[in-house]
């Protein structure tokens, strides 16, 4: 009913794959921050870009416009 110790291995991992795993944590919690971000950030982006192809063939035409009496007026 002894603690048996192995002379190579461990309960504590060594250093190096605590790191590794610190990293990990910090990856993952920058992935979820950069997710959070999308979800906050997508519709108002979806809805700039929306408005805008909404507004495109009239942007387009005050354009043509503008250019056809720049050409006449020359």
């Amino acid at each position: 009913m002894g603690v048996r110790c192995c002379s190579g291995s461990s309960i504590i991992s060594d250093k190096s794959s605590r790191i590794s795993i610190a990293m990990n944590m910090k990856d993952l919690l920058i992935a979820l921050v950069v997710l959070v971000m999308l979800c906050l950030l997508g519709p108002v982006v979806i809805g700039i870009l929306s408005a805008l192809v909404t507004v495109a063939p009239y942007l387009l035409a005050v354009v043509l416009i503008l250019g056809v009496i720049a050409f006449f007026c020359k």
